[in-house]
């Protein structure tokens, strides 16, 4: 029974007993020219399918499976050959497909076996065996052919074709691209240059066994001999280069490459490099940089690479810049490396071919740390043996004409066009499959609200890659506890504990095998709800109850030191009172005594007699002694100072005497409070020396006294507008020699007072007090009133 299928063009395809063909095109109109494919008996009942590159599959419930390539349907061939798949030549086991994936890859799947097919990027050339004896050598010339020799036969490859067979030629010691399209072969005795078109030049007497060579700039040839000798030859014949001898023996770096400007590099075993610039040579020591053998060295598009056990040199314009080992892993082990103008730079290290951006290399040559984005295509790509032994000195890897890169392994040669790679190219979905937590699980979540006193989530996830999922990259965090993303590696679950009240997002974003990610990725928005004792209401309360307590302690740390002062206040006091007494009762009794007798003796003399005379002159400076005493007994003495300070400075003001015509003027501002009697005879004492200093120094017409009572302190200032105060008093705070000022901060200090002297806005001085409520009041006399920020 006639069989129709739509391929992906929209075109028809009929299975009619026994052909394939062309029914109708992707225009629905009947084909230009036929097509037809002779269908064997067993694929007669046979189903379609169409890949993305527009092959044609078609297999059968036997299990067979056949394909016919898109280039066949291309040609002029109306009945092209059915090609039968065997399983070797597919990752994976042979089966009938049974659909196509958006990344082009097919799966089968019979009873109890799902298996996926994918195109290979890497291809081994069937044409090139490998040589367990010499080695595949390679070589690249100018004109993008690649030559290749393998169990004594020349291979040529051109730009886009396969190897074929050029040349017997034996077993030569060393092959190399030559600047004209030809190829150097050197065997034991000769070395010969060969060309499609014609015969080359033949240069005979080798200097010594050879095991690289390498044509400049100039049409030199350099050679490298096993017993580390380097040779260049021109139209003179061979010629030593003294100075750059390499390691003798058979070692991959120790030899000379030629890169695409014609530069000649040769290594040496310092180690070394030297590049022939055309009639120059420049030298470079590497030993500086760690790099203690050279294991490689690769032409750049600029310059040359250089590989060592301990990491790759960059040598470009005369300097060199090194990518270390400790933090790129894969430079200590690599074998080869090619540069393309695509922009790619692609190492042979030992798990496979690996790919990277030259831009991203050259900034992790300049910048040490940037992070590498390497693609690794091994055997899962269809790469077949490891790296090339290293006992052969050869070059492992080239890149021809068409960016095709050549690559020797120990089972042939491998090939991968970086223009047709097959591997997927779509973001890979990622989904948040589960959050579980203590009320239980909760499938395919967007948004989570959970409960009070939550603290553990585990969230599973998943990202969808069929073409090759081993290579996915997975990366989570959860914004809100973390900032930096988290690789599980194989996991797909991950559980977070003691997490705290507040918002969160946990966020998934995956990457393919091309390094492609799907930022947007997938998310879940999550809110855990606080308990009492953690909500903000709580936490105000602990706040507020905190403040109380060290406004608590202050206030009583105040009212401490203001006792203390109070109590040393009235000491004093007290002891003054005593030394007063005592004066009085002693020295004051006794003087008076003395004064009686000398008068009662005087007044029994002649008045004319002069000794009279000299007793009462006697008698008035006693007297006078005696008064002076009194006042500084009246001193020692309490003051008996009213409620208010207006009356004892005013009292202290007019006692003074200033110059005449003078006036005293005191203004008191704010609600008098009764003060402590220390203070007071403190604050009355300070006043008695700013109106003596005013009277003696100033000269002023005028003086303003302002007393202000304040909630916190009590502020005294006095104002002249006299001469003023020198600018040495202001800076110093005292005058030399005198002790009048400096004895009036010492009291404002003992009151936990502040004492300030500056220049009057009209002219003369000021002096201003200062002292806090808690020593200047008497609390036990003041009126209660409630108010809880009073100090």
């Amino acid at each position: 029974m006639p069989r129709l299928s739509r391929a992906r063009d929209g075109a028809l395809w009929l299975v009619d007993r026994d052909e394939l063909m062309l029914f109708r095109d992707s225009a629905q109109r009947p084909p230009d020219r036929p097509i037809h494919f002779k269908l064997p008996v067993s694929l007669r009942r046979a189903t379609l399918t169409f890949d993305p590159l527009g092959d044609i599959w078609g297999s059968t419930r036997a299990g067979e499976t056949f394909m016919v390539p898109a280039a066949a349907l291309k040609g002029g061939d109306p009945r092209p050959e059915i090609r039968m798949i065997d399983k070797s030549d597919w990752i994976g086991k042979s089966g009938p497909p049974l659909l196509i994936d958006r990344d082009g890859a097919i799966w089968s799947g019979r009873e109890g076996e799902l298996t996926r097919f994918r195109y290979a990027d890497v291809g081994m050339d069937p044409a090139i065996a490998s040589d367990s004896t010499r080695g595949i050598r390679l070589a690249s010339g100018t004109d993008g052919v690649i030559y290749v020799v393998s169990n004594q036969m020349l291979y040529r490859i051109k730009p886009g074709g396969m190897a074929h067979p050029a040349l017997p030629i034996g077993n030569p010691s060393a092959i190399c691209g030559g600047r004209d399209g030809s190829v150097w072969i050197l065997d034991d005795h000769v070395a010969r240059q060969w060309k499609p078109a014609g015969t080359g030049r033949r240069l005979a007497d080798l200097p010594t066994f050879i095991s690289r060579c390498a044509e400049d700039r100039l049409s030199r040839l350099w050679v490298r001999g096993y017993d580390g000798s380097t040779w260049w030859h021109d139209k003179r014949g061979w010629h030593l280069l003294k100075g750059y001898e390499g390691a003798s023996g058979t070692s991959v770096g120790q030899g000379v490459v030629a890169n695409a400007a014609g530069d000649i590099a040769i290594s040496t075993d310092t180690p070394g490099l030297g590049v022939v610039e055309g009639s120059d040579i420049r030298r470079y020591d590497f030993r500086a940089l760690g790099i203690d053998e050279i294991t490689m060295v690769s032409p750049a598009l600029r310059g040359f690479l250089v590989a060592g056990r301990r990491g790759l040199l960059r040598v470009r314009d005369g300097k060199v810049r090194k990518l270390d080992a400790r933090l790129y892993p894969w430079t200590a082990r690599l074998s080869g490396v090619v540069q393309t103008p695509r922009g790619e730079t692609w190492l042979r290290v030992p798990t496979g071919i690996a790919r990277v951006s030259s831009a991203q290399l050259d900034k992790a040559f300049d910048h040490p740390g940037f992070p590498l984005d390497l693609r690794i295509f091994d055997q899962r790509d269809g790469l077949v043996g490891g790296p090339a032994m290293f006992g052969f000195p050869t070059r492992t890897m080239a890149v021809d004409g068409g960016g095709r890169i050549w690559a020797v392994t120990a089972r042939g040669l491998a090939m991968i066009d970086p223009a047709n790679l097959h591997s997927g190219h779509h973001p890979i979905s990622v989904a948040i499959r589960s959050a579980e937590t203590h009320p239980g699980l909760v499938r395919d979540p967007v948004s989570l609200t959970l409960p009070p006193g939550t603290t553990t989530v585990r969230f599973t996830f998943a990202a969808m890659g069929l073409a090759d999922p081993e290579r996915v990259r997975i990366l989570y965090r959860l914004e809100g506890l973390e900032t930096q993303w988290t690789d599980p590696g194989i996991r797909r679950a991950t559980t977070y504990t003691n997490l705290s009240p507040g918002r969160y997002r946990f966020e998934v974003i995956a990457a393919n095998q091309e390094g492609e990610w799907n930022r947007k990725g997938a998310t879940v928005d999550l809110v855990i709800k606080p308990t009492f004792f953690q909500d903000w209401p709580f936490k105000v309360m602990c706040a507020a109850t905190i403040l109380v307590l060290l406004w608590g302690a202050y206030q009583l740390r105040l009212r401490t030191l203001a006792a203390r002062i109070q109590a040393r206040l009235a000491d004093r006091h007290d002891e003054r009172e005593r030394i007063a007494r005592e004066l009085h009762d002693t020295l004051a009794q006794s003087v008076q005594a003395l004064i009686l007798r000398v008068h009662l003796a005087s007044r029994g003399l002649p008045p004319e007699n002069p000794v009279r005379k000299d007793l009462e002159k006697t008698l008035e400076q006693a007297q006078k002694v005696l008064r002076e005493a009194r006042e500084r007994i009246r001193d020692l003495r309490s003051l008996s100072v009213p409620d208010t300070l207006e009356p004892a400075i005013t009292r202290a003001g007019v006692e003074r005497g200033f110059v005449p015509g003078a006036s005293l003027l005191v203004a008191t501002c704010g609600e008098p409070r009764p003060l402590h009697p220390s203070a007071a005879t403190e604050i009355v004492r300070i006043a008695e020396e700013a109106l003596f200093n005013i009277a003696q120094h100033a000269q002023a017409s005028r003086v303003e006294i302002d007393i202000e009572y304040r909630p916190n302190s009590i502020q005294i200032i006095f104002r002249d507008d006299g001469v003023g105060i020198s600018p040495e008093i202001l800076r110093t705070g005292k005058r030399e020699g005198h002790y009048g000022l400096v004895g009036m901060r010492e009291r404002a200090a003992r009151l936990h007072g502040d004492m300030m002297f500056d220049k009057g806005a009209g002219g003369g001085a000021e002096v201003i007090l200062i002292l806090p409520a808690s020593t200047a009041y008497d609390r036990h006399r003041c009126r209660w009133r409630w108010n809880p920020f009073r100090r």
